[in-house]
């Protein structure tokens, strides 16, 4: 009696999914296959510092926000991470667009901090991917910050969990790195990197 009263616990157990259910598998993303373009002039003299990031930020954690409810707080994907840190990963492909500037002389340099990027729900069913960027070229020699400027972005997520907000993350981050080459390129058509051949 004892062994069929455990025998049709198992099978209860079994029918609710409480044993042989099998486990998610945990999965690992980066900003896919597809390059920048290649920046058209990237100026020789302007190296690419790596990307930095805050404590925060300086992980393989993919962060949520739930904006709609509590919009200061933050979330982080259980099952899901970045193959490396997204400042590493924005690193990759920021110098990949400059033409692989990162030999960091006494010159001049393209600092860049990253200060959010988040997949943001501002609704129970819509979310995008938010990223800002801040991007300093700063002369070394004389020891002083010759332009800068903050660069934000964001694209909604086709979908409403982890891989949805890589996606939005992917393209807003892409599109903020564009905008930086842009910002760069215009830096140097006005002459303000002059300083950094001296």
């Amino acid at each position: 009696m004892k062994y069929a009263a455990l025998f049709i616990l198992f099978l209860s157990l079994s029918a609710c999914g409480g044993l042989g259910k099998p486990r998610p598998e945990a999965a690992s993303y980066d900003f896919g296959l597809t390059l920048l373009p290649a920046a058209t002039a990237w100026p020789a003299q302007l190296p690419v510092a790596d990307v930095e990031a805050p404590s925060g930020l300086d992980s393989k954690t993919i962060r949520y926000r739930l904006a709609y409810r509590e919009p200061a707080r933050v979330y982080a994907y259980t099952l899901s991470q970045w193959t490396a840190t997204p400042a590493e990963l924005l690193t990759r492909r920021l110098r990949q667009s400059a033409g692989g500037q990162q030999s960091l002389g006494a010159g001049c340099s393209l600092q860049v901090t990253l200060e959010a990027f988040d997949h943001v729900f501002e609704t129970e069913h819509a979310s995008l991917g938010s990223v800002r960027l801040h991007a300093i070229i700063t002369d070394h020699k004389r020891r002083s910050v010759i332009t800068q400027n903050t660069f934000a972005q964001s694209q909604p997520a086709p979908t409403q969990d982890a891989q949805g907000g890589v996606a939005a993350l992917s393209l807003a981050a892409d599109a903020a790195l564009r905008d930086i080459v842009a910002w760069v390129a215009t830096a140097s058509s006005e002459g303000k990197l002059r300083a950094c051949t001296d």
